[in-house]
């Protein structure tokens, strides 16, 4: 009866703390920022993005990205982040509407800020963001 016990309270324990993690998580919640866009076949432009994540697991989180740019387009993309490292994530992309295909990685410095890169098969883009 008392190992029962202490196996309950141990399973108990980890579960309060893979909570805790969850909840200390520097990269859940919503960012804010600018950065530019580089395609291979045209100017550079500015963009605007709002980018929310979320947590799914220990390792895994859901991304939710807006962007406009200077000439107004819109970008809306949503999908997952794998974490390997205290302060990066990487994850793919991809959008057959504007035949484009890429990695992003997101580095985290310190609690409140980012920077988002993306390299894709039309060209690169990099924004730096602040946590709302």
């Amino acid at each position: 009866m008392k190992t029962s016990l202490r196996l309950l309270a141990l399973v108990a324990l980890a579960l309060l703390v893979s909570l805790e993690a969850f909840a200390a998580s520097p990269l859940s919640g919503t960012w804010s920022g600018s950065g530019v866009v580089v395609p291979d076949d045209g100017q550079k432009e500015k963009v605007l993005c709002r980018i929310s994540y979320s947590q799914q697991s220990s390792t895994i989180y859901g991304v939710d990205v807006k962007c406009t740019s200077t000439s107004s387009k819109q970008i809306r993309q949503a999908g997952q982040l794998r974490q390997i490292s205290a302060t990066q994530f990487v994850g793919r992309f991809s959008s057959t509407k504007h035949k484009v295909a890429g990695q992003v990685t997101v580095t985290l410095k310190g609690s409140s800020v980012q920077t988002v890169t993306f390299d894709s098969n039309r060209g690169q883009a990099s924004v730096t963001l602040k946590k709302l």
